[in-house]
């Protein structure tokens, strides 16, 4: 036990300057942690939501997160409405849920995230008896968890057949894939994420 023990310390003691920097970052730990925690949990302001709470505080002001929770999580979602984005989190990381497990890999996974998308679509979108909400009102988790799906859901496929295209034997094929992949990889990300805001939608019809 003692051997195991002196073999997990090693990287962290094993020499002069590793036992320094240790001891070093431990120092801050223990001047820092109490400062945070009290003015995360011990000086902050919770309940009541209202901005006198947080005034009489000295700490953070988690007051003000929980009374605009509802906008920080589904942004100008009509606030009638927003029983129906908390549904869509709930729909999906349940089927996130359910994927990660291995037994969850059948026939049926592909019909059940089908069958998922297409209510989370609903749901966010309205119609067919729900109140028609435009995608531009769309916001918040819900946004994030479906454009993560849909990225990694897309690009996983993309991105294998790619790989394997570069490998390929033919030329036309292996160069096509090598030069998309190091266009890809060459673009600052930002410039591709501000032409998929901003400029995309500029050439795309107005119904899509």
């Amino acid at each position: 036990m003692s051997t195991r023990f002196a073999a997990v310390l090693r990287p962290y003691f094993g020499t002069p300057l590793n036992a320094a920097l240790s001891f070093a970052f431990m120092a801050v730990a223990v001047l820092a942690l109490p400062p945070l925690i009290a003015w995360t949990v011990t000086d902050a302001a919770f309940l009541p939501a209202t901005p006198a709470t947080c005034a009489a505080a000295s700490g953070a002001c988690w007051s003000f997160v929980i009374a605009k929770s509802s906008q920080i999580l589904f942004g100008i979602y009509p606030p009638d409405e927003r029983w129906r984005p908390a549904l869509v989190c709930v729909v999906l990381l349940a089927m996130l849920g359910w994927s990660v497990r291995p037994a969850g890999w059948n026939k049926c996974l592909v019909a059940i995230w089908i069958a998922g998308m297409v209510a989370v679509l609903w749901l966010m979108g309205g119609g067919w008896g729900l109140a028609p909400v435009p995608s531009s009102a769309w916001g918040g988790l819900p946004v994030t968890l479906i454009l993560t799906v849909f990225a990694i859901g897309l690009g996983f496929p993309i991105a294998i057949l790619l790989a394997l295209g570069r490998r390929s034997e033919l030329p036309v094929i292996r160069t096509v894939c090598t030069l998309w992949i190091e266009l890809i990889r060459g673009l600052p990300l930002l410039s591709l994420l501000l032409v998929a805001s901003l400029m995309l939608p500029i050439f795309l019809p107005e119904w899509l």
